[in-house]
């Protein structure tokens, strides 16, 4: 267990408790908070791509199509931010991205929740919600038969608590750092086949 101070300059007096779970390894933040207050100014809202995101949203796309995917199946990018990985995928042939993020304005039509995907991503997503299984539930729902569902996540297995101004702790914002083994079983309850990259 350990006291962290919010990584983000405008909350930098919040601190909050961080324990892991002697069972299964996962990190959680133990008080709750008002996230709508604590996202209202989150900066990646601003983000913009330099060169490292273009690297990293290529290597993104490489591993999508190394599973099957093809650039023109529809994609689904939940808790897309400023929608970086979509411009990127949209700009390399991906016409059918589409995006869904309930803070940012842009990207908060429920009509997007409506449908359903050849794919759906979801990075540094599962760790900000109060109820994962919850969530990794709903996205199970938006992916077609036989589509792909791909979670990026901090694996709590390498996160110390006691690792000062660790970005990955992320408090109040990151609630729950899964574990590989809880994200595994997680998605085995889902019916879902891991494919480890």
């Amino acid at each position: 267990m350990g006291r962290v101070p919010c990584n983000v300059r405008r909350f930098q007096n919040n601190v909050f408790t961080m324990w892991r779970c002697t069972g299964c390894g996962s990190i959680h933040c133990e008080e709750n908070a008002d996230l709508p207050l604590y996202y209202a100014d989150y900066p990646l809202k601003n983000q913009q791509a330099g060169f490292a995101e273009r690297i990293g949203y290529g290597n993104r796309l490489r591993l999508l199509e190394r599973q099957g995917f093809r650039r023109s199946d529809r994609l689904l990018d939940y808790g897309c931010g400023a929608g970086l990985f979509l411009n990127y995928l949209r700009g390399n042939g991906v016409a059918q991205s589409f995006g869904y993020d309930a803070f940012v304005d842009a990207y908060r039509d429920p009509e997007t929740l409506r449908e359903t995907y050849n794919a759906v991503v979801s990075y540094d997503v599962i760790e900000h919600h109060d109820e994962p299984r919850t969530f990794l539930h709903s996205l199970t729902t938006l992916v077609r038969p036989g589509g792909l569902l791909v979670i990026g996540t901090p694996n709590a297995d390498h996160v110390a608590i006691d690792r000062k101004g660790d970005p990955s702790l992320h408090p109040p914002y990151h609630r729950h750092i899964l574990s590989e083994r809880v994200l595994l079983d997680l998605g085995r309850e889902q019916g879902l086949e891991p494919v480890h990259r």
